[in-house]
């Protein structure tokens, strides 16, 4: 089969076995997980975008450090593309898009109570992927799809928090209310601090204080 290389790097990276600042080659990586040069490009192309590779001197890509300046400034972009989609989607949401939302939000439930983690980022990233697509604004969506990436390998990195759900479930449940109110303004207060309490969690687990 073939091999997933985002994955295989993703979690070498979340491992430590590729570190931060370390040159990251084309042959090596197609050597190191069995597979042609075109799979590696993609994927190098595609982290990069995300931010979790630099490029440096002869197009060279490093390991981006995941140092806490980094880390801030990923949720600051984030919070606020995912405010102005969540406010976009409340003043274009339909009925439809609003009974498709609250059924993705049940099966989000239904992975939580069943408590398998990549069940639960799967269910969660689909409940967000279809809310910000009812704001129709494609270029956004695409800069928070591409930031996800950066967030689920720190995650990766510090394990998943199962105290997290609860709060993820009420979270949601409050943005899909003030959305049934068409409150615009408190769907983005709501969306701002839902990505606000990951950041802070995220922080105090990659970041301790001594």
């Amino acid at each position: 089969s073939t091999p997933d290389i985002k994955a295989l790097l993703l979690d070498d990276i979340a491992k430590g076995k590729l570190r931060p600042g370390e040159r990251l080659t084309i042959d090596e990586l197609a050597r190191r997980y069995g597979t042609s040069h075109m799979p590696v490009r993609q994927v190098l192309r595609e982290m990069h975008g995300a931010g979790l590779l630099t490029q440096g001197a002869g197009r060279s890509m490093h390991v981006t450090p995941l140092d806490r300046r980094a880390v801030d400034n990923l949720f600051s972009t984030r919070s606020a593309i995912e405010v102005l989609l969540a406010q976009q989607a409340a003043q274009h949401c339909t009925k439809a898009d609003l009974a498709q939302l609250e059924t993705l939000q049940a099966e989000f439930e239904q992975r939580v109570e069943a408590r398998h983690h990549a069940d639960i980022l799967a269910a969660n990233q689909r409940f967000h992927v279809a809310l910000y697509a009812i704001a129709g604004n494609t270029d956004a969506a695409w800069m928070v799809a591409r930031s996800w990436l950066f967030s689920n390998l720190l995650w990766k990195r510090v394990g998943f928090a199962p105290e997290r759900y609860a709060g993820m479930v009420s979270d949601h449940r409050h943005i899909l209310f003030a959305m049934r109110e068409n409150d615009v303004g408190a769907v983005g207060v709501l969306m701002g601090a839902h990505v606000l309490k990951a950041k802070y969690e995220l922080f105090q687990r990659l970041f301790p204080r001594t």
